[in-house]
């Protein structure tokens, strides 16, 4: 998740880590203050939610072959992972609500 440099201080010094610096590094995607912390994870999920299920899923399994395995066989790999959610009726629902000028009516299939 964050470079392997940065890693080896992490792990060789034994420094804490600030929130901040967490964020700086990557390490972390965002930083919200105690009090707005649930807020900014709805948010954050809901944003999730109201994307097409099917590529939601897809891209979390990309996410994953690309850290485990080497870049060309991912590649290969997502392309299969990729091939039905391309095919599918929500791929279909996006293009037309697109045209529409409206949100999707996601379904998962």
């Amino acid at each position: 998740m964050i470079p392997r440099r940065i890693a080896m201080e992490l792990l060789l010094t034994a420094a804490p880590l600030t929130a901040q610096r967490a964020y700086d590094i990557g390490f972390v995607n965002r930083l919200a203050e105690p009090d707005d912390l649930i807020d900014t994870t709805q948010k954050l999920a809901r944003q999730i939610a109201a994307n097409a299920p099917l590529s939601v899923a897809a891209g979390k399994q990309t996410a994953v072959l690309t850290a485990e395995h080497p870049l060309s066989q991912a590649f290969d790999t997502a392309e299969e992972l990729w091939a039905p959610v391309y095919l599918s009726a929500d791929a279909q629902e996006g293009m037309q609500a697109f045209a529409d000028k409206r949100a999707p009516a996601w379904k998962g299939m």
